[in-house]
């Protein structure tokens, strides 16, 4: 069987028309992702006529999975921290399939390298990970996205780290020295302790009342993110692994807004360049609301009762010399859950800790309500028992008070008016409406009609973020979609229409 894919592509056109590259680029993928998916196919299933029933079942693992189309939910499956020798095994991989993959791997670090340099950093990233599914052993797209060798396999460099502190991932409590292996196996945790003193091992239980106290509360440090909570440690790991993860959906959904900034990016365009120091994120969560409010009050005012959630800068924690923290709490019993309300303000934590030095979307002529079209776009995200992130759908009681008022009630707030809004407008009269109507046209801008509009929406995004839209001198929503305000209203509302949301998933 002969083996032909194509290495080299014209060059990138001049940036100058941007809707052209995206989609010279984007065709240049499905085209890669198309051929590599037939040509694996046709190894595979001459591997199974001669007998090599193994074989073929691991060449098909390396096969990507056709991408959904329509309004479904996106699957984001996280990588690894750590890649064993054990889990890259040695293949016995014919000529052809060596061929494959060399071709294949060179074709998408070519395209990731023309992707950035036309700022188009998920599909960037899209190709690095694509390489790894193909070739988990390719040392410059581990290099590019974070990874450094480790005994025979690979670890990104936090986990690098902990490994050369003697530390092990355990499956239920996280990176721990090994030393304390035997202890948490019989049911034990540390006690609170004074500093300098030894730990002193309690029952689980015990050590989790204990710390229940936010002034004794445990403070778990992940590769991104410092979190102190006083829920019990159990829970606290499970949320600081869903923390992390959903850093990487973040990074990899909003990479063309963060750009530069992004670590793989740096590493793409400097060869040498290895390990990067990463910004972490404070995070504090409490057990219960009436922990949330004691702490806050004091710093918010009483009317932070009515929140669910906050994230306050250093210049509103001045007074406890804090750095920039967000703050939620559990509540089970939340109309919006707890996940939703912590994904929503992380969003807007991670953007403003990320993507650099920014005037922020108050700084706009209007246009604010996409700062929280942003962070109600990520209340959709759910977190499944695989360890994959889902997000896009049509989900959430905001979606369901749009779907109401705007379709059966058809109290339409018009998007030429909408858009105009500044902060304070936005946060005025109707204000639970002028959320869910932010959220359900984020969610349509970035998956309706197979996410035809999320480029130049997200192009959109990055000059809101910046501050960049003055009345008369910079390019708004509706010039960059290519639709009139009525356009697109008409299809937004058609959609709605279409697309029931379900407020309980």
């Amino acid at each position: 069987m002969v083996l032909a894919i194509a290495v080299s592509f014209q060059d990138v056109p001049s940036p100058d028309n941007g809707a052209l590259v995206r989609r010279q680029l984007a065709q240049r993928r499905v085209t890669l992702s198309d051929n590599a998916r037939k040509q694996l196919n046709e190894l595979a299933d001459q591997a199974q006529r001669q007998g090599d029933a193994s074989g073929a079942q691991a060449i098909r693992a390396k096969i990507e999975p056709a991408r959904a189309r329509g309004r479904v939910p996106e699957r984001f499956v996280p990588l690894p921290e750590v890649v064993t020798a054990a889990a890259l095994k040695p293949e016995s991989p014919t000529a052809e399939l060596r061929t494959l993959q060399a071709a294949q791997s060179q074709a998408l670090m070519e395209l990731a390298k023309d992707a950035v340099k036309a700022g188009e950093y998920t599909l960037a990233l899209d190709c690095l990970r694509a390489i790894l599914r193909l070739d988990p052993k390719h040392s410059e797209a581990r290099r590019i996205l974070g990874y450094a060798p480790s005994n025979g396999g690979w670890a990104t460099r936090f986990a690098l780290k902990m490994l050369q502190s003697s530390k092990v991932n355990h499956s239920k409590y996280g990176w721990v020295d090994a030393s304390w292996l035997p202890r948490l196996s019989a049911g034990e945790l540390p006690a609170p302790r004074l500093v300098g003193q030894p730990i002193r091992w309690v029952s689980a239980a015990e050590a989790d009342q204990l710390h229940s106290s936010w002034s004794r509360a445990w403070e778990i440090t992940t590769e991104h993110f410092v979190l102190r909570t006083n829920v019990p440690f159990a829970e606290a790991i499970a949320l600081s692994r869903r923390l992390e993860g959903f850093h990487e959906l973040f990074e990899w959904v909003m990479a063309d807004v963060l750009a530069e900034e992004l670590p793989f990016a740096r590493r793409l365009r400097d060869p040498k360049l290895g390990e990067i120091v990463e910004k972490t994120h404070r995070i504090f969560f409490f057990k219960n609301k009436q922990d949330y409010v004691d702490y806050l009050v004091p710093l918010r005012g009483p009317l932070v009762e009515q929140s669910l959630g906050v994230y306050l800068t250093a210049k509103d924690l001045r007074k406890r010399g804090m750095p920039p923290t967000s703050f939620f709490y559990r509540d089970d019993q939340a109309e919006i859950p707890t996940e939703a309300t912590l994904f929503h303000e992380l969003s807007h934590q991670l953007l403003y800790e990320t993507a650099g030095r920014a005037a922020g979307f108050e700084s706009n002529a209007g246009n604010f309500w996409v700062a929280e079209g942003l962070g109600t776009y990520f209340e959709t995200t759910r977190p499944r028992d695989d360890g994959a992130f889902e997000h896009g759908a049509m989900v959430g009681p905001r979606l369901a008070l749009a779907h109401q008022r705007l379709v059966e009630e058809g109290r339409r707030l018009p998007l030429e008016q909408f858009v105009t809004w500044d902060q304070a407008r936005f946060h005025g009269e109707d204000v639970f409406l002028n959320y869910a109507q932010a959220m359900a046209l984020t969610v349509f801008l970035m998956q309706a009609d197979n996410a035809e509009y999320r480029a130049p929406f997200l192009d959109y995004v990055r000059d809101a973020f910046r501050g960049r839209l003055k009345r008369g001198t910079t390019r708004g929503l509706f010039d960059r979609l290519g639709l009139t305000p009525a356009e697109l209203e008409k299809r937004f509302l058609d959609d709605l229409k279409t697309h029931r949301p379900d407020p309980e998933a």
